[in-house]
């Protein structure tokens, strides 16, 4: 497994992203490459606007943080098709952020299935719910050794 990780300042165009808002039917309905596997803190009834909603509910918060928005994509090698379903990649994805230090704050887990490879996307805020800011320190050298150790 192999993490990627990148940070932003908005979450609507984040939750765009990995919910494909591009792709959608000429009707409005959503394409059909991605499910919402796992939640947290955050409203998915209205859809888009909702999950975005909820993420910029936390961000009042502690609103002068610049790059509010964490989003890591967590791929798995194509081998692994069979072997990681739904449920799989959610227990990697919870044990992955809390090792991150990712607790305490609203998130979505999104699995993509467009791809020859099993792959998920976490968005989460990166103010948690005491105020205080997830700390990204080393978060490049801890994803590293995180995604080593859930692979072994």
């Amino acid at each position: 497994m192999m993490g990627k990780i990148t940070k932003g300042g908005s979450f609507g165009g984040c939750v765009d992203y990995v919910t494909r808002k591009k792709k959608d039917r000429p009707d409005g309905s959503p394409c059909d490459e991605w499910s919402i596997i796992d939640f947290k803190e955050v409203s998915i009834i209205e859809g888009r606007e909702g999950i975005t909603e909820s993420f910029e509910d936390n961000l009042a918060l502690n609103p002068a943080l610049k790059n509010p928005v964490g989003h890591i994509s967590l791929n798995f090698h194509s081998n692994d098709k069979d072997k990681v379903d739904d449920n799989t990649m959610t227990e990697i994805a919870r044990k992955y952020m809390e090792r991150m230090g990712i607790v305490d704050t609203p998130y979505i887990v999104v699995r993509h299935l467009d791809k020859e490879y099993p792959h998920c996307h976490i968005v989460f805020s990166r103010i948690n719910n005491h105020a205080e800011t997830i700390s990204d320190k080393n978060d490049f050298d801890r994803n590293r050794k995180v995604c080593l150790d859930l692979t072994k």
